[in-house]
């Protein structure tokens, strides 16, 4: 269970992970709780021992709270799971691996499904490159990756936000020059998306996530 203003993220992720519990030990109970906690936070602010306290109860085991520096180890053992989220208006969030958006972006979406594996074990530069061909399978076959048409954001742990704009994104262009790629189809104006699965709302308005993803759903 999880209360307060903004603990729906929270209920959210315990549902999702409600059948996992029954064989959870103890520590990884506390750290499902914390990345219950986490999701309720806006963007500015994280999980510290100043605003973290850990209560501990079961059977044969005494009322136990954890406060400052004994929140310290369970709060570092969440740390580096940071995660990209696409939200929908209807509040349905999908916790996502990749994602591409736009009118022509089902290419896209099944250049990085294909190569999908692949990302855990890619440097900096090839996810780069793995996100330029991506894009690259949107265009019309008279439309060319350049530097007045790409920006390139990057964004990591201890790295701050950086983005890539016109000659500073030649070397990266430089790099996939000369490689096949399939241009997509036009969209047409009848174009019908398909809703989210597993008995989402019935709101065509809302793009579908088709990209490694694990669906979070509010009831």
């Amino acid at each position: 269970m999880a209360i307060g203003a903004r603990s729906q993220s929270a209920r959210t992720y315990l549902e999702k992970h409600l059948d996992e519990f029954k064989t959870c030990n103890l520590e990884e109970l506390v750290k499902h709780g914390l990345r219950a906690l986490r999701d309720c936070l806006p963007n500015e602010v994280e999980l510290s021992t100043k605003n973290v306290s850990i209560a501990i109860v079961g059977k044969d085991k005494d009322f136990t709270i954890y406060d400052d520096d004994h929140v310290a180890p369970y709060l570092k053992s969440i740390e580096g799971e940071e995660h990209v989220y696409q939200t929908c208006p209807s509040a349905n969030y999908f916790d996502c691996k990749a994602m591409a958006i736009g009118a022509r972006s089902q290419s896209a979406r099944t250049y990085l499904e294909k190569h999908l594996d692949e990302f855990k074990t890619c440097n900096l530069e090839e996810l780069v490159k793995h996100g330029l061909r991506a894009l690259r399978d949107c265009l019309p076959n008279e439309v060319e990756l350049s530097t007045k048409n790409v920006s390139i954001a990057i964004v990591g742990k201890g790295k701050d936000f950086t983005i890539y704009d016109d000659d500073h994104v030649a070397p990266y262009l430089k790099s996939i020059e000369g490689e096949e790629h399939h241009s997509a189809p036009a969209p047409e104006d009848n174009e019908v998306i398909p809703r989210a699965a597993e008995g989402g709302p019935d709101d065509s308005r809302e793009p579908v996530v088709a990209v490694g993803t694990e669906e979070r759903m509010e009831q």
